[in-house]
């Protein structure tokens, strides 16, 4: 009985542990008027900063490869569009694409203060989407 009572508890503490980088759900969506778009999760961020100034809290990150490649072809077929950049399901910025960006750097700037600290968390993988 004690055996059974030691697998149980020990099935049900293993299964209500679940951290961020455990899972790695899409995350980040980048979708485009034409029907295009690009989702990917933590695990293609990385270098992930957040740093204020007096103007605007903004986030700095980079993708990874195939990712990078991927936004750079989105962003050149669509110069003078609209993007919409989402986080969590929640439209996070619009910019219009005014050249392709290349080098999968990109940057999220105007947040509120623990705004930005809540998606620094999410976008580098420590906190998972509510």
């Amino acid at each position: 009985m004690m055996k059974i009572l030691a697998l149980v508890l020990t099935l049900l503490g293993a299964a209500s542990v679940v951290r961020a980088e455990d899972v790695n759900p899409q995350v980040v969506n980048i979708t485009v008027k034409n029907g295009s778009d690009l989702a990917f999760g933590s695990n293609a961020i990385s270098n992930v900063r957040l740093s204020d100034n007096a103007e605007f809290n903004q986030i700095d990150f980079q993708l990874s490869e195939p990712i990078a490649t991927e936004f750079s072809k989105l962003t050149s077929e669509n110069v003078g569009n609209q993007i919409a950049i989402s986080v969590c399901g929640e439209v996070i910025s619009r910019p219009t694409v005014l050249s392709p960006i290349y080098g999968g750097g990109l940057a999220l700037a105007g947040l509120e203060w623990e705004r930005a600290r809540e998606l620094t968390d999410i976008l580098s993988g420590r906190r998972l989407c509510n």
